[in-house]
């Protein structure tokens, strides 16, 4: 007896949704981090100017990146340059 599988994301179940649905759902809710600032920032810009075109290429609002920097408590250095801050950061 096989049993079905099961694949959620966001509270989405995808097996059910069709490749247009999952395209919207994979653009909206997953990213991808990698380990190094040099290869997920623009450098020559703060924290700040790479939310800003981030949420711009996601066509999401601008006007709530305060609310997200305070919530996630990034604060006390999203205002350096991207090319000063650690991994980590």
């Amino acid at each position: 007896m096989s049993r079905a599988s099961s694949v959620r994301v966001a509270e989405h179940e995808l097996t059910l949704l069709d490749r247009r649905r999952r395209r919207a759902l994979r653009r909206s809710t997953v990213a991808t981090v990698l380990p190094q600032p040099a290869d997920n920032l623009l450098l020559g810009m703060t924290g700040v100017e790479n939310l800003t075109v981030a949420a711009r290429h996601r066509r999401s609002p601008v006007g709530g990146l305060p609310a997200v920097i305070e919530a996630i408590g990034i604060g006390d250095f999203v205002e350096r340059p991207c090319s000063t801050m650690s991994g980590g950061e």
